[in-house]
C-alpha cells in the first residue's frame, strides 16, 4: 500500500485536496448556496467555455482513449473498456438509486429560481436524476485511470488533474449539479480508476505476459 501511495502521491494529494476543499464548502454552506454564489460569476462566455469543457469525458474521449491504448500499449485497453462499462453502470444506478432533484427543480420547488442567474439559451436539466454527478464521475474516472497510468510524468498529471476537476466544477457553473452531487460523482470516478488500476490491471498485465510468453514459446518451437 505504502509503495502504491508513493508511486501516484501527486494525483491522490491533487485528488484529496479538492475533495476536502469541496466537502468543506458544502458543510459550512446551506444547501443549493454554492450555485447562487456562482451566479455572480455567470457570463455567456464563461458559459460557452464550460459547456465545451464539459462534454470532453463523454463518448468520443473514450474513443481517443482506446485509439491512443492501441497504438501504444495494448495491455490498457482493458482496463479502458471496464472503465467505459462501468461509468454509465454506476452513474444510471446510483442516480435511480438516490433519485436526488436537479438543481432547477429545487429552486423551483422552493421558490428560489429568482436568486440565480440562467443564461439564455443553456440547455437546462431537469428530473430526479441529479445525485451524482455522472460528468464528474466520468471525468475522474478516465483522467484519472490516465494519471495512474502515466504517473511517472508530473505535467500530465497536473493536465489531468485540471481537466477532471474543470469538468466538475462546469457541472455547477452551467447548473445542472449542486456541489455535493460532483463531489459524490468525483469520488466514485476516483474510486473506480483506482481499483481498476491497483487490483485489476495487475492480473490483466500478468495474463497478458504469460500470454506472450507462451506465444514465444511455440514460435521457438516451431523454427526449431
Amino acid at each position: 500500500m505504502q509503495h502504491v501511495f508513493s508511486q501516484h502521491r501527486l494525483w491522490i494529494i491533487l485528488f484529496g485536496s479538492f475533495w476536502l476543499i469541496g466537502l468543506a464548502i458544502w458543510f459550512i454552506t446551506d444547501h443549493g448556496q454554492e450555485l447562487v454564489w456562482l451566479t455572480d460569476w455567470r457570463t455567456e462566455r464563461l458559459a460557452q467555455l464550460f459547456s465545451y469543457w464539459t462534454k470532453i469525458v463523454e463518448f468520443p474521449a473514450y474513443v481517443l482513449a482506446l485509439l491512443w491504448f492501441l497504438y501504444t500499449d495494448r495491455q490498457y485497453t482493458i482496463s479502458l473498456i471496464m472503465v467505459s462499462a462501468m461509468v454509465p453502470l454506476l452513474s444510471f444506478g446510483l442516480k435511480a438509486l438516490f433519485a436526488h432533484e436537479r438543481p432547477w427543480d429545487f429552486y423551483t420547488r422552493t421558490e428560489q429560481l429568482d436568486q440565480l442567474l440562467w443564461i439564455d439559451g443553456a440547455e437546462v436539466l431537469r428530473g430526479l436524476n441529479g445525485f451524482p454527478s455522472g460528468h464528474s464521475l466520468s471525468a475522474f474516472a478516465l483522467f484519472g485511470l490516465l494519471a495512474l497510468i502515466y504517473y511517472k510524468r508530473t505535467w500530465f498529471v497536473l493536465v489531468c488533474f485540471f481537466m477532471a476537476s474543470g469538468v466538475a466544477i462546469s457541472r455547477m457553473y452551467l447548473g445542472h449539479h449542486f456541489l455535493k452531487d460532483v463531489l459524490f460523482g468525483s469520488l466514485v470516478g476516483f474510486l473506480l480508476s483506482a481499483v481498476v488500476i491497483g487490483f485489476i490491471h495487475p492480473r490483466i498485465q500478468r495474463a497478458w505476459s504469460s500470454r506472450e510468453h507462451s506465444a514465444r514459446g511455440r514460435s521457438t518451437t516451431k523454427n526449431h
